[in-house]
């Protein structure tokens, strides 16, 4: 288990304590994410072990105090205290499969040759979630040696159209 599994999880139960729904609180994070995005400086700041919590706690107040809910705003700050903050992103990530999870997402991974859009993952996610008949979010990896094509990894099913793929099934096929 992560060192973000711990966290994310205690998040999402201080969320439910307080009547916060789940994906209002992941939204918070995604706008605490897109800051450190666009601020990298803020972001550098707020990871650096060796600087007091006191400022950081005031520069994130100022930041972002009046644009997330409390229950969001206490876990950054949390974060800040326990000197863990540079771990967000994996946090977040932690978090959002919890959501999505009781959603009824299913996690799984797109692997192609090359970077997809949004457009591309979106019409991909459509196509496994037809196939696989339950809705499914899709991490997106680019692997060169794919050749072109894609694969989709959801649990142990695999959906091989990669051109790599292609040219293994054909070299078995003239083997046998």
């Amino acid at each position: 288990m992560s060192a973000a599994q711990p966290y994310a999880r205690a998040l999402y139960a201080a969320a439910g304590d307080e009547g916060e729904p789940a994906e209002t609180v992941l939204a918070d994070l995604d706008a605490a994410i897109d800051l450190l995005e666009r601020e990298p400086a803020v972001a550098a700041f707020l990871s650096h072990p060796a600087l007091p919590p006191q400022g950081k706690r005031k520069v994130l107040q100022t930041a972002l105090g009046g644009s997330i809910r409390p229950v969001t705003l206490r876990f950054l700050l949390l974060l800040i205290d326990k000197r863990r903050f540079s771990a967000l992103p994996d946090i977040v990530r932690a978090f959002r499969g919890l959501v999505e999870a009781a959603l009824g997402i299913g996690q799984g991974r797109l692997e192609t040759a090359r970077a997809v859009s949004a457009e591309e993952l979106a019409a991909l996610e459509a196509a496994a979630s037809r196939w696989l008949g339950t809705k499914v979010r899709l991490q997106a990896d680019v692997r060169p040696e794919l050749i072109g094509g894609a694969r989709i990894i959801f649990g142990d099913r695999v959906i091989d159209g990669s051109l790599a793929g292609r040219i293994q099934r054909l070299g078995r096929q003239l083997r046998a």
